[in-house]
C-alpha cells in the first residue's frame, strides 16, 4: 500500500497536501475558478434568453404572449438533474471533461431563463400602459426602440437582481 503524503499547512502549501501530495489550496482555487466560470456563462445565457422572451411576451400581448408563455411552461417543466443524467449517459464515456462542462453550462442556461422571463413579462405588462410608452407609440417610434430605450432601462434592476440570484444558484448546481 502506498504511503500517504498528508502534510500540514506550511508556507509552501497553505492548506497542506492531500493523500497523493497535491497542494489542497491550489486544487480548491482551481475548483473555484471552474465553478465561477460555469456560473457566469450559464447566468449569461439564461439572462439573455429571459430578457428577450420576457420583453417580447410582455410587450406584445395576445397570441404572441400566449405562445411564449406556453413555451416557457414547457421549458420550466423539464427536471434538470434527470436531464443531465440522461444526457451524460447518451454521450458515453469518450466525451471529454471540457465538453461535458460546456454541455452543463448550456443546459443550465437554457433551463434557467424561465423565472426571469415570467418576472419581466409581468413588469412590462404594467410599464407598457404608462403614458410615456403610449406617447412613444403615438409618435410612431418603432416597437424595438420602445423596448430597448424605454422599457428595458426601467426593468434593469430586476434583471440585475435575478441574474445575481441565478449566478449563485448555478454555482451551487
Amino acid at each position: 500500500e502506498p504511503a500517504l503524503r498528508y502534510s500540514p499547512p506550511s508556507f509552501s502549501n497553505w492548506m497542506g497536501t492531500d493523500a497523493v501530495g497535491r497542494d489542497v489550496f491550489a486544487r480548491a482555487t482551481r475548483g473555484g475558478q471552474v465553478s465561477l466560470f460555469v456560473g457566469f456563462i450559464a447566468t449569461l445565457i439564461s439572462t439573455v434568453i429571459g430578457v428577450i422572451i420576457g420583453s417580447i411576451s410582455g410587450f406584445y400581448s395576445g397570441v404572441v404572449d400566449n405562445i411564449l408563455q406556453r413555451v416557457t411552461e414547457v421549458v420550466r417543466s423539464f427536471p434538470f438533474l434527470p436531464l443531465i443524467i440522461t444526457l451524460s449517459a447518451a454521450l458515453g464515456s469518450d466525451t471529454t471533461e471540457n465538453m461535458r462542462l460546456f454541455i452543463v453550462m448550456v443546459i443550465l442556461g437554457f433551463v434557467g431563463w424561465t423565472g426571469l422571463a415570467r418576472l419581466l413579462r409581468g413588469q412590462i405588462l404594467s410599464i407598457r400602459e404608462q403614458e410615456y410608452i403610449l406617447a412613444a407609440r403615438a409618435v410612431g417610434i418603432k416597437d424595438m426602440n420602445i423596448i430597448l430605450k424605454h422599457i428595458i432601462p426601467n426593468v434593469v434592476s430586476i434583471i440585475i437582481v435575478s441574474a445575481t440570484l441565478s449566478f449563485a444558484a448555478n454555482i451551487l448546481v
